[in-house]
């Protein structure tokens, strides 16, 4: 016989929970439209861009990542 928790909720792995609630980890994944600062040519405009915020947050972490590593390892030329 099945509990009112068992029925009401169902044990995933961590690899499943990421792919079912992405935006828990990353924010959402359906696509924004809004004015952003964008460089284009030479010079930075302000453009109505689309884009998924999910995607922008691990572009970011990627290179606060990067940045963090180079504050621990001088070494580092280039990401």
């Amino acid at each position: 016989m099945h509990s009112h928790v068992e029925k009401t909720y169902k044990k995933v792995s961590q690899i499943e929970h990421i792919l079912l609630r992405p935006d828990t980890y990353i924010g959402s994944i359906r696509e924004a439209e809004e004015m952003m600062w964008v460089v284009e040519g030479e010079e930075f405009i302000q453009k109505k861009i689309k884009y998924v915020p999910g995607l922008y947050k691990i572009f970011d972490e990627i290179l606060v990542n990067a940045a963090d590593n180079y504050q621990r390892d001088k070494k580092m030329t280039r990401i």
